[in-house]
Protein backbone atom coordinates (compact mmCIF):
# COMPACT_ATOMS: atom_id res chain seq x y z
CA UNK A 1 0.00 0.00 0.00
CA UNK A 2 1.37 3.40 -1.03
CA UNK A 3 2.27 6.04 1.55
CA UNK A 4 0.91 8.73 -0.75
CA UNK A 5 -2.67 9.91 -0.53
CA UNK A 6 -4.35 11.51 -3.52
CA UNK A 7 -7.16 14.00 -3.08
CA UNK A 8 -9.20 14.85 -6.11
CA UNK A 9 -12.47 16.54 -6.92
CA UNK A 10 -15.09 14.31 -8.50
CA UNK A 11 -16.22 15.74 -11.82
CA UNK A 12 -19.71 16.95 -12.62
CA UNK A 13 -20.34 14.17 -15.10
CA UNK A 14 -19.11 11.29 -12.91
CA UNK A 15 -20.62 11.98 -9.48
CA UNK A 16 -23.67 9.80 -10.09
CA UNK A 17 -21.49 6.75 -10.76
CA UNK A 18 -20.10 6.94 -7.20
CA UNK A 19 -23.49 6.84 -5.45
CA UNK A 20 -23.59 3.10 -4.70
CA UNK A 21 -20.09 2.94 -3.27
CA UNK A 22 -20.53 6.07 -1.19
CA UNK A 23 -23.77 4.64 0.17
CA UNK A 24 -21.77 1.62 1.32
CA UNK A 25 -19.37 4.03 3.04
CA UNK A 26 -22.15 5.63 4.97
CA UNK A 27 -23.81 2.39 6.05
CA UNK A 28 -20.46 0.89 7.04
CA UNK A 29 -19.47 3.87 9.18
CA UNK A 30 -22.82 4.17 10.94
CA UNK A 31 -22.85 0.45 11.69
CA UNK A 32 -19.33 0.82 13.09
CA UNK A 33 -20.60 3.36 15.61
CA UNK A 34 -19.52 6.69 14.10
CA UNK A 35 -22.36 9.23 14.15
CA UNK A 36 -21.41 11.07 10.91
CA UNK A 37 -24.80 12.85 11.04
CA UNK A 38 -26.87 9.67 10.71
CA UNK A 39 -28.36 7.35 13.30
CA UNK A 40 -28.87 3.60 13.53
CA UNK A 41 -30.60 1.82 11.99
CA UNK A 42 -29.62 3.31 8.63
CA UNK A 43 -31.30 1.63 5.67
CA UNK A 44 -29.15 1.42 2.58
CA UNK A 45 -31.94 3.04 0.55
CA UNK A 46 -31.66 6.13 2.74
CA UNK A 47 -27.90 6.21 2.25
CA UNK A 48 -28.35 5.90 -1.51
CA UNK A 49 -30.95 8.68 -1.48
CA UNK A 50 -28.58 10.93 0.46
CA UNK A 51 -25.66 10.44 -1.93
CA UNK A 52 -27.94 10.73 -4.94
CA UNK A 53 -28.91 14.16 -3.64
CA UNK A 54 -25.25 15.07 -3.26
CA UNK A 55 -24.54 13.85 -6.81
CA UNK A 56 -27.38 15.98 -8.14
CA UNK A 57 -25.93 18.97 -6.32
CA UNK A 58 -22.56 18.29 -7.93
CA UNK A 59 -24.24 17.99 -11.34
CA UNK A 60 -25.91 21.37 -10.83
CA UNK A 61 -22.64 22.97 -9.77
CA UNK A 62 -23.92 23.56 -6.23
CA UNK A 63 -21.62 21.19 -4.32
CA UNK A 64 -18.07 19.92 -4.45
CA UNK A 65 -17.29 16.25 -3.76
CA UNK A 66 -13.70 15.43 -2.75
CA UNK A 67 -12.31 11.91 -2.39
CA UNK A 68 -8.99 10.84 -0.82
CA UNK A 69 -7.42 7.54 -1.92
CA UNK A 70 -4.08 5.80 -1.72
CA UNK A 71 -4.62 4.01 -5.04
CA UNK A 72 -5.99 4.95 -8.47
CA UNK A 73 -9.74 5.53 -8.32
CA UNK A 74 -12.21 4.83 -11.08
CA UNK A 75 -15.93 5.47 -11.13
CA UNK A 76 -18.48 2.69 -11.11
CA UNK A 77 -16.58 0.03 -9.18
CA UNK A 78 -17.88 -1.28 -5.88
CA UNK A 79 -16.27 -2.20 -2.59
CA UNK A 80 -14.69 -5.63 -2.78
CA UNK A 81 -13.52 -5.27 -6.39
CA UNK A 82 -10.27 -7.06 -7.07
CA UNK A 83 -8.27 -3.85 -7.29
CA UNK A 84 -9.17 -2.91 -3.73
CA UNK A 85 -8.86 0.76 -4.62
CA UNK A 86 -12.55 1.38 -4.36
CA UNK A 87 -12.75 -0.22 -0.94
CA UNK A 88 -9.99 2.05 0.31
CA UNK A 89 -11.64 5.09 -1.20
CA UNK A 90 -14.98 4.28 0.27
CA UNK A 91 -13.67 4.30 3.82
CA UNK A 92 -12.25 7.76 3.32
CA UNK A 93 -15.47 9.23 1.95
CA UNK A 94 -17.40 10.54 4.92
CA UNK A 95 -20.34 12.90 5.10
CA UNK A 96 -18.56 16.23 4.48
CA UNK A 97 -20.42 18.07 7.25
CA UNK A 98 -20.11 15.41 9.94
CA UNK A 99 -19.52 16.96 13.38
CA UNK A 100 -17.09 14.24 14.39
CA UNK A 101 -16.34 13.84 18.07
CA UNK A 102 -13.16 12.24 19.43
CA UNK A 103 -15.16 9.09 20.19
CA UNK A 104 -16.45 8.99 16.61
CA UNK A 105 -12.91 9.35 15.29
CA UNK A 106 -11.66 6.51 17.47
CA UNK A 107 -14.40 4.16 16.31
CA UNK A 108 -13.95 5.13 12.69
CA UNK A 109 -10.16 4.76 12.84
CA UNK A 110 -10.54 1.23 14.21
CA UNK A 111 -12.88 0.44 11.35
CA UNK A 112 -10.51 1.89 8.78
CA UNK A 113 -7.49 0.05 10.19
CA UNK A 114 -9.34 -3.24 9.79
CA UNK A 115 -9.65 -2.36 6.13
CA UNK A 116 -5.98 -1.49 5.76
CA UNK A 117 -6.27 2.29 6.12
CA UNK A 118 -4.04 3.83 8.77
CA UNK A 119 -4.78 6.81 10.99
CA UNK A 120 -2.65 9.20 8.94
CA UNK A 121 -4.77 8.56 5.88
CA UNK A 122 -7.90 8.87 8.00
CA UNK A 123 -6.65 12.30 9.06
CA UNK A 124 -6.86 13.33 5.41
CA UNK A 125 -10.48 12.21 5.40
CA UNK A 126 -11.11 14.34 8.48
CA UNK A 127 -9.67 17.32 6.61
CA UNK A 128 -12.19 16.69 3.87
CA UNK A 129 -14.90 16.57 6.51
CA UNK A 130 -13.69 19.84 8.02
CA UNK A 131 -13.51 21.69 4.72
CA UNK A 132 -16.71 20.27 3.27
CA UNK A 133 -18.57 23.29 4.65
CA UNK A 134 -16.95 25.46 1.97
CA UNK A 135 -19.42 24.12 -0.58
CA UNK A 136 -21.86 26.72 -1.88
CA UNK A 137 -24.82 24.96 -0.27
CA UNK A 138 -24.88 23.07 2.99
CA UNK A 139 -25.28 19.31 2.60
CA UNK A 140 -28.05 17.67 4.59
CA UNK A 141 -27.23 17.67 8.26
CA UNK A 142 -27.96 15.65 11.32
CA UNK A 143 -31.36 17.28 11.57
CA UNK A 144 -32.72 15.11 8.74
CA UNK A 145 -32.92 12.24 11.21
CA UNK A 146 -35.81 14.17 12.79
CA UNK A 147 -37.97 13.54 9.73
CA UNK A 148 -39.67 10.37 10.91
CA UNK A 149 -42.66 9.05 12.85
CA UNK A 150 -45.08 11.62 14.23
CA UNK A 151 -42.69 14.56 13.88
CA UNK A 152 -44.16 17.97 13.09
CA UNK A 153 -41.57 19.48 10.75
CA UNK A 154 -41.63 22.98 9.30
CA UNK A 155 -39.43 23.85 6.33
CA UNK A 156 -39.15 27.58 5.69
CA UNK A 157 -38.45 29.37 2.45
CA UNK A 158 -37.85 32.64 0.71
CA UNK A 159 -40.71 32.33 -1.74
CA UNK A 160 -38.81 33.21 -4.93
CA UNK A 161 -35.55 31.36 -4.20
CA UNK A 162 -35.36 28.39 -6.59
CA UNK A 163 -32.31 26.90 -4.89
CA UNK A 164 -34.11 26.69 -1.56
CA UNK A 165 -37.08 24.92 -3.13
CA UNK A 166 -34.76 22.40 -4.76
CA UNK A 167 -32.93 21.71 -1.50
CA UNK A 168 -36.18 21.26 0.42
CA UNK A 169 -37.47 18.89 -2.23
CA UNK A 170 -34.30 16.80 -1.96
CA UNK A 171 -34.73 16.65 1.82
CA UNK A 172 -38.29 15.36 1.49
CA UNK A 173 -37.41 12.92 -1.28
CA UNK A 174 -34.79 11.36 0.97
CA UNK A 175 -37.22 11.20 3.89
CA UNK A 176 -39.91 9.54 1.76
CA UNK A 177 -37.38 7.11 0.28
CA UNK A 178 -36.46 6.16 3.84
CA UNK A 179 -40.09 5.36 4.65
CA UNK A 180 -41.55 8.53 6.20
CA UNK A 181 -45.12 9.22 5.10
CA UNK A 182 -46.17 12.59 6.52
CA UNK A 183 -49.03 14.76 5.39
CA UNK A 184 -47.79 17.76 3.40
CA UNK A 185 -49.36 21.07 4.44
CA UNK A 186 -48.79 24.08 2.21
CA UNK A 187 -49.09 27.80 2.83
CA UNK A 188 -49.68 28.21 -0.90
CA UNK A 189 -53.21 26.75 -0.71
CA UNK A 190 -55.98 28.59 1.13
CA UNK A 191 -58.11 26.50 3.47
CA UNK A 192 -61.36 27.03 1.54
CA UNK A 193 -59.79 25.16 -1.39
CA UNK A 194 -59.31 21.85 0.46
CA UNK A 195 -62.40 20.45 -1.27
CA UNK A 196 -60.89 21.40 -4.63
CA UNK A 197 -57.70 19.52 -3.74
CA UNK A 198 -59.71 16.39 -2.91
CA UNK A 199 -61.77 16.72 -6.08
CA UNK A 200 -58.65 17.03 -8.23
CA UNK A 201 -57.17 13.91 -6.60
CA UNK A 202 -60.33 11.93 -7.29
CA UNK A 203 -60.62 13.04 -10.90
CA UNK A 204 -56.93 12.93 -11.89
CA UNK A 205 -54.94 11.24 -9.12
CA UNK A 206 -51.53 11.75 -10.74
CA UNK A 207 -51.96 15.19 -12.28
CA UNK A 208 -50.24 17.87 -10.18
CA UNK A 209 -50.98 20.67 -12.64
CA UNK A 210 -54.69 19.83 -12.69
CA UNK A 211 -54.72 20.10 -8.91
CA UNK A 212 -53.00 23.48 -9.08
CA UNK A 213 -55.50 24.70 -11.68
CA UNK A 214 -58.45 23.73 -9.48
CA UNK A 215 -57.16 24.67 -6.04
CA UNK A 216 -54.74 27.58 -6.40
CA UNK A 217 -55.84 30.88 -4.87
CA UNK A 218 -57.38 33.56 -7.02
CA UNK A 219 -56.35 37.19 -6.90
CA UNK A 220 -52.96 38.92 -6.62
CA UNK A 221 -51.10 35.93 -5.21
CA UNK A 222 -51.72 33.94 -8.40
CA UNK A 223 -50.07 36.44 -10.71
CA UNK A 224 -47.62 38.13 -8.38
CA UNK A 225 -46.75 35.77 -5.56
CA UNK A 226 -46.71 32.01 -6.08
CA UNK A 227 -44.48 30.63 -8.79
CA UNK A 228 -46.14 27.23 -9.15
CA UNK A 229 -43.16 25.75 -10.98
CA UNK A 230 -41.44 25.83 -7.57
CA UNK A 231 -44.29 24.06 -5.77
CA UNK A 232 -45.46 21.58 -8.40
CA UNK A 233 -42.78 18.98 -7.44
CA UNK A 234 -44.00 18.95 -3.83
CA UNK A 235 -47.56 18.37 -4.99
CA UNK A 236 -46.33 15.59 -7.28
CA UNK A 237 -44.51 14.02 -4.32
CA UNK A 238 -47.74 13.93 -2.30
CA UNK A 239 -49.56 12.35 -5.23
CA UNK A 240 -46.78 9.83 -5.86
CA UNK A 241 -46.85 8.54 -2.28
CA UNK A 242 -50.59 9.09 -1.80
CA UNK A 243 -50.21 11.15 1.38
CA UNK A 244 -52.59 13.91 2.48
CA UNK A 245 -52.07 17.31 0.85
CA UNK A 246 -53.47 20.02 3.08
CA UNK A 247 -54.44 23.62 2.35
CA UNK A 248 -53.02 25.43 5.37
CA UNK A 249 -53.49 29.15 4.83
CA UNK A 250 -56.04 31.88 5.32
CA UNK A 251 -56.96 33.65 2.11
CA UNK A 252 -55.99 37.25 1.46
CA UNK A 253 -59.69 38.13 1.59
CA UNK A 254 -59.92 36.74 5.13
CA UNK A 255 -56.78 38.49 6.36
CA UNK A 256 -58.03 41.75 4.85
CA UNK A 257 -61.24 41.40 6.87
CA UNK A 258 -59.20 40.74 10.04
CA UNK A 259 -57.12 43.87 9.43
CA UNK A 260 -60.30 45.89 9.11
CA UNK A 261 -62.52 44.26 11.71
CA UNK A 262 -60.49 41.99 13.98
CA UNK A 263 -60.82 38.24 14.51
CA UNK A 264 -64.61 38.42 14.78
CA UNK A 265 -64.78 39.45 11.13
CA UNK A 266 -63.67 35.92 10.14
CA UNK A 267 -64.01 33.57 13.14
CA UNK A 268 -66.92 32.74 15.38
CA UNK A 269 -66.29 33.08 19.10
CA UNK A 270 -65.75 29.34 19.59
CA UNK A 271 -63.19 29.25 16.80
CA UNK A 272 -61.28 32.17 18.30
CA UNK A 273 -60.96 30.22 21.55
CA UNK A 274 -60.10 26.93 19.82
CA UNK A 275 -57.33 28.62 17.86
CA UNK A 276 -55.95 30.30 20.98
CA UNK A 277 -56.53 33.78 19.56
CA UNK A 278 -58.49 34.84 22.66
CA UNK A 279 -55.35 34.83 24.79
CA UNK A 280 -53.27 38.01 25.14
CA UNK A 281 -50.04 38.07 23.18
CA UNK A 282 -46.84 38.73 25.11
CA UNK A 283 -45.48 42.22 24.57
CA UNK A 284 -42.17 41.01 23.14
CA UNK A 285 -43.93 38.72 20.65
CA UNK A 286 -46.27 41.54 19.60
CA UNK A 287 -43.32 43.90 19.14
CA UNK A 288 -41.35 41.33 17.13
CA UNK A 289 -44.29 40.63 14.84
CA UNK A 290 -44.95 44.31 14.30
CA UNK A 291 -41.27 44.76 13.44
CA UNK A 292 -41.59 42.04 10.80
CA UNK A 293 -44.74 43.70 9.43
CA UNK A 294 -42.93 47.02 9.10
CA UNK A 295 -39.86 45.42 7.51
CA UNK A 296 -41.89 43.19 5.20
CA UNK A 297 -43.87 46.15 3.89
CA UNK A 298 -40.85 48.34 3.24
CA UNK A 299 -41.54 50.78 6.11
CA UNK A 300 -44.46 52.10 4.07
CA UNK A 301 -47.28 51.47 6.56
CA UNK A 302 -48.37 53.88 9.28
CA UNK A 303 -47.45 52.64 12.72
CA UNK A 304 -51.09 52.66 13.78
CA UNK A 305 -51.76 49.84 11.30
CA UNK A 306 -49.06 47.49 12.63
CA UNK A 307 -51.15 45.94 15.45
CA UNK A 308 -54.00 45.09 13.04
CA UNK A 309 -51.56 43.64 10.52
CA UNK A 310 -49.96 41.61 13.31
CA UNK A 311 -53.41 40.25 14.17
CA UNK A 312 -53.77 38.98 10.61
CA UNK A 313 -50.39 37.30 10.82
CA UNK A 314 -51.23 35.70 14.18
CA UNK A 315 -54.42 34.38 12.62
CA UNK A 316 -52.51 32.82 9.72
CA UNK A 317 -50.11 31.13 12.10
CA UNK A 318 -52.87 29.91 14.41
CA UNK A 319 -54.79 28.39 11.48
CA UNK A 320 -51.66 26.66 10.21
CA UNK A 321 -50.99 25.33 13.71
CA UNK A 322 -54.53 23.96 13.86
CA UNK A 323 -53.94 22.11 10.59
CA UNK A 324 -50.70 20.62 11.91
CA UNK A 325 -52.38 19.45 15.12
CA UNK A 326 -55.06 17.66 13.12
CA UNK A 327 -52.55 15.95 10.81
CA UNK A 328 -49.70 15.44 13.27
CA UNK A 329 -50.74 12.03 14.61
CA UNK A 330 -48.86 10.33 11.77
CA UNK A 331 -46.38 13.11 11.02
CA UNK A 332 -46.74 16.29 8.99
CA UNK A 333 -44.47 18.73 7.20
CA UNK A 334 -45.38 22.37 6.65
CA UNK A 335 -44.00 24.27 3.66
CA UNK A 336 -44.22 27.98 4.43
CA UNK A 337 -42.29 31.22 4.53
CA UNK A 338 -39.53 31.59 7.10
CA UNK A 339 -41.62 34.01 9.13
CA UNK A 340 -44.26 31.35 9.69
CA UNK A 341 -41.88 28.61 10.85
CA UNK A 342 -40.06 30.72 13.46
CA UNK A 343 -40.31 29.21 16.93
CA UNK A 344 -40.46 32.61 18.65
CA UNK A 345 -43.32 34.31 16.79
CA UNK A 346 -44.56 31.85 14.16
CA UNK A 347 -46.67 28.70 13.95
CA UNK A 348 -44.84 26.75 16.71
CA UNK A 349 -45.98 29.10 19.47
CA UNK A 350 -49.63 28.32 18.60
CA UNK A 351 -49.26 24.54 18.42
CA UNK A 352 -49.73 23.49 22.02
CA UNK A 353 -48.15 20.06 21.57
CA UNK A 354 -45.03 18.40 22.98
CA UNK A 355 -42.26 20.69 21.71
CA UNK A 356 -39.94 17.70 21.32
CA UNK A 357 -42.05 16.60 18.36
CA UNK A 358 -41.58 19.93 16.60
CA UNK A 359 -38.62 20.74 14.36
CA UNK A 360 -38.20 23.92 12.35
CA UNK A 361 -35.69 24.68 9.61
CA UNK A 362 -35.08 28.16 8.27
CA UNK A 363 -33.88 28.41 4.68
CA UNK A 364 -32.12 31.76 4.66
CA UNK A 365 -30.18 33.67 2.04
CA UNK A 366 -26.57 34.35 2.94
CA UNK A 367 -26.98 38.11 3.25
CA UNK A 368 -30.15 37.92 5.36
CA UNK A 369 -29.45 38.90 8.96
CA UNK A 370 -32.97 40.16 9.65
CA UNK A 371 -34.09 36.93 11.35
CA UNK A 372 -32.24 35.64 14.42
CA UNK A 373 -30.88 32.16 13.72
CA UNK A 374 -32.02 31.12 17.20
CA UNK A 375 -35.59 31.33 15.90
CA UNK A 376 -35.08 27.95 14.19
CA UNK A 377 -33.84 24.53 15.24
CA UNK A 378 -31.62 24.42 12.15
CA UNK A 379 -30.80 26.72 9.26
CA UNK A 380 -29.68 26.21 5.68
CA UNK A 381 -27.94 29.10 3.96
CA UNK A 382 -28.23 29.61 0.20
CA UNK A 383 -27.24 32.11 -2.42
CA UNK A 384 -29.38 35.22 -2.85
CA UNK A 385 -31.97 34.86 -5.61
CA UNK A 386 -31.82 37.37 -8.44
CA UNK A 387 -34.73 39.77 -8.08
CA UNK A 388 -35.65 43.38 -8.56
CA UNK A 389 -35.93 45.61 -5.52
CA UNK A 390 -39.11 44.36 -3.80
CA UNK A 391 -39.65 47.68 -2.06
CA UNK A 392 -39.53 49.58 -5.33
CA UNK A 393 -42.10 47.17 -6.76
CA UNK A 394 -44.27 47.54 -3.65
CA UNK A 395 -44.22 51.33 -3.91
CA UNK A 396 -44.98 51.19 -7.64
CA UNK A 397 -48.07 49.00 -7.15
CA UNK A 398 -49.31 51.12 -4.26
CA UNK A 399 -48.92 54.25 -6.38
CA UNK A 400 -50.78 52.69 -9.29
CA UNK A 401 -53.73 51.82 -7.06
CA UNK A 402 -53.97 55.31 -5.65
CA UNK A 403 -53.53 56.97 -9.06
CA UNK A 404 -56.29 54.81 -10.52
CA UNK A 405 -58.60 55.93 -7.73
CA UNK A 406 -59.63 52.36 -6.96
CA UNK A 407 -59.34 52.85 -3.22
CA UNK A 408 -58.95 55.82 -0.96
CA UNK A 409 -58.06 56.61 2.63
CA UNK A 410 -57.76 53.69 5.04
CA UNK A 411 -58.88 51.24 2.34
CA UNK A 412 -55.79 52.10 0.32
CA UNK A 413 -53.57 51.36 3.30
CA UNK A 414 -55.34 48.07 4.02
CA UNK A 415 -55.06 46.82 0.47
CA UNK A 416 -51.44 47.89 0.16
CA UNK A 417 -50.64 46.08 3.40
CA UNK A 418 -52.25 42.80 2.38
CA UNK A 419 -50.55 42.75 -1.03
CA UNK A 420 -47.11 43.56 0.32
CA UNK A 421 -44.21 41.16 0.88
CA UNK A 422 -45.24 38.28 3.12
CA UNK A 423 -42.66 36.58 5.36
Amino acid sequence: MSDEVTVRRIGVGEAASFVDALADVLVDCVEAGASVSFMLPLAREKAVAFWRGVAEGVAHGERALLVATDAPLSAGSRPGDSTGARSKAKHLSFHPMAPSTPADRKLAVKRLVRHGIDAARFAVALLLIAFGGCATTAPPGAWESRLQGDAVVMLGEVHDNAQQHRLRLEVLQRAFAAGWRPAIAMEQFDREHQADIERARRERPDDAQYLIDLASPSGPRTSGGWNWSFYRPFIALALQYNVPLIAANLSNAETTRIVRGGYAAVFEGGSVVALGLDKPVAADVQAAQEHEIDLGHCHALPKALWPRMAQAQFARDAVMADVLREQGRVGVVLLAGNGHVRRDIGVPRWLGIDPRRVFTVGFLERTDDSIPVAAFDAIVRTAVAERSDPCAEFERRAGERQSAGKVTGSQAVDKAAISGRQP
